[in-house]
């Protein structure tokens, strides 16, 4: 068998490390697995209402988007969104300069009817269930930090839309997600929206009976830019062991 000389193994080496850079822009702009899923339907209740989870990353990581519940009814899955919806996740304890309360930086979106269906597939059961809004840039969720994730819910009209049509409220009694990221959730928070249009801190007490399903993430894939430093590192071992070969076989 012909031995391939070590300027072929190079570009070999080469080619690969670009295709590993380059793929991933060509991916879909939203990317990554969702926080939780939900293995069956959640409770649909109407109403104005700011509601999420508080939890616990077990680990670091970053998270892409930030995602409002697709409203989910018998019969009438992923009807899209009636109105834009605002989703935040804040400090639930103090951190560093942070105080229980603060918004995490970056980590507010309005998730829009035109992001109804966007990464619908991503990390849920079944098809999704989730509208994603991508972040302007990637946010890391620290270890043992306690956060709350909120979404809220200002387009359900009884006069004039029906639950098959609107945009709902989602939780279930006990609790109904299988956790995706390395997270704990202790329960739900956030209660009624006095009629406002901005999020606000879902404060009161963790509910450990009810848990509130308005609001996800997704966790992000290593950036292009990440894959590149890496690459650019093996690229260079690549090269130096064949270098070293080289000069031994003369």
């Amino acid at each position: 068998m012909k031995t391939k000389s070590p300027s072929s193994i190079l570009a070999l080496a080469l080619a690969a490390i670009i295709a590993l850079i380059v793929a991933p822009t060509m991916q879909a702009a939203l990317t990554g697995t969702a926080g939780y899923s939900l293995p069956t339907a959640p409770t649909v209740i109407g109403g104005n209402y700011n509601l999420g989870l508080e939890f616990a990353p077990g680990s670091n990581f970053d998270i892409s988007a930030l995602g409002y519940w697709d409203d989910i009814v018998t019969n009438f899955p992923h009807d899209g969104l009636y109105t834009s919806h605002q989703v935040a996740i804040y400090y639930a304890q103090d951190y560093l300069t942070f105080h229980a309360g603060d918004l995490v930086t970056g980590a507010l979106v309005t998730v829009q009817v035109s992001d109804s269906g966007a990464a619908l597939d991503i990390g849920n059961n079944p098809n999704g269930w989730y509208s994603y809004h991508a972040l302007d840039s990637n946010i890391t969720l620290v270890a043992g930090v306690h956060y709350r994730i909120s979404g809220m819910s200002v387009g359900y009209f009884p006069s004039t839309l029906t639950m098959s049509t609107a945009d709902g409220n989602s939780y279930h009694n006990p609790h109904n997600q299988t956790n995706i990221a390395d997270i704990t959730v202790f329960g739900g928070v956030g209660g009624s929206n006095p009629g406002g249009v901005n999020i606000f801190y879902p404060g009161g007490a963790v509910d450990t009976n009810n848990y509130y399903y308005n609001a996800n993430f997704l966790v992000a894939v290593p950036e292009p830019g990440s894959l590149a430093l890496l690459s650019i590192g093996g690229l260079a071992f690549v090269s130096w062991r064949l270098r070293r070969g080289i000069r031994k076989s003369s």
